[in-house]
């Protein structure tokens, strides 16, 4: 079973491709390192402003209707160049023994749960993380809910970070008065600290503040190459040669972090789900991320595969990665 992605486009609403273009955040640059030292990037320097919350959007042209399954437009980076991608070439084909400690058997695949904005009553807009944390974690695919809002009238939603810089902005004709659902990805190098998400529509304008921090315990989530990356999971299926990356978060810093790649068909007992493969490191930095990057080959066998770590409870469905090769 593998988890809903609340960014994917529905009948509820019709998106607009937004017109403000965030900072890409840095690619990796090497295998499994995911920054070229331990210190994390030079930032921006703040903005001059008195005021953190952001102003009401001036007023824009009719937005055009597009159709509800047309996807918001986004432009993707070009991939950083990678070391020695023989590093993990085959690895899918071995068959190693489990190390001690780690669990032979998984029980789950990635689980789903009930809808990401559940809730209403007046005109709101919240932000939480994949667990539903009233916060924004990193690294992690967050959600933006908006609340009544008005059918067939333009919505803009943006997020506005601690120095005055806007992060990211959405515009949506909500098609009915079911609630919008927003995604965001986060990464730890970020900018940290109390930003504010504002809703406004026609007249009706909400505002609210949310932290934005690091994870505090073990996390992994698909690093895919859109500049907000979208979708927030890997496709349903995918070709041998495929590259996957995945975004690791929350462990202690500087350390060399084992990754558990389980495997569909490796059940030898009923009631499990996924069984063990072998174990590749990443290494994180000095805020405990790093970027894994798998290059799979033709000699990988085509089967559906979960990356994890035993320091992630088998309930905490968020924690693992799951891709397929066919």
């Amino acid at each position: 079973m593998t988890s809903s992605d609340p960014s994917a486009s529905s009948p509820s609403q019709i998106v607009i491709p937004p017109d403000v273009r965030p900072n890409t955040p840095p690619t990796p640059d090497a295998t499994i390192v995911s920054w070229p030292s331990d210190d994390p990037p030079a930032r921006r320097a703040p903005t001059a402003r008195t005021d953190r919350r952001p102003s009401p959007l001036p007023h824009r042209k009719p937005a055009q209707h597009l159709d509800p399954t047309t996807k918001a437009e986004s432009q993707s980076p070009k991939p950083a160049p990678s070391s020695d991608s023989t590093k993990t070439d085959g690895i899918l084909a071995r068959r190693d023994p489990v190390p001690g400690g780690v669990q032979a058997q998984l029980r789950y695949f990635l689980g789903g749960g009930g809808p990401p904005c559940m809730g209403g009553g007046k005109f709101d807009v919240t932000a939480t993380d994949s667990g539903r944390r009233d916060h924004i974690s990193a690294p992690d695919m967050n959600t933006i809910c908006v609340y009544e809002a008005r059918p067939g009238i333009r919505l803009d939603v943006t997020l506005t970070s601690p120095s005055g810089r806007l992060i990211r902005a959405w515009s949506v004709v909500p098609a009915d008065e079911r609630p919008i659902t927003l995604s965001l990805r986060s990464l730890p190098h970020d900018e940290m600290g109390n930003h504010i998400v504002q809703a406004i529509q026609g007249s009706r304008s909400v505002a609210k503040s949310v932290e934005v921090r690091n994870v505090r315990h073990p996390q992994l989530i698909p690093y895919v190459d859109d500049r907000h990356g979208q979708p927030g999971s890997f496709p349903p299926t995918s070709p041998l040669g495929t590259t996957f990356r995945v975004a690791v978060g929350g462990f202690a810093p500087h350390s060399v972090v084992p990754l558990r790649i389980y495997g569909a068909k490796l059940v030898s007992e009923p009631g499990y789900a996924s069984g063990y493969v072998t174990s590749h490191p990443v290494r994180v930095d000095a805020l405990g991320f790093g970027i894994w990057e798998l290059r799979t080959s033709a000699v990988d066998p085509a089967d559906c595969y979960l990356v994890t770590h035993e320091s992630i409870s088998e309930d905490d469905v968020t924690g693992g990665v799951e891709f397929c090769l066919r």
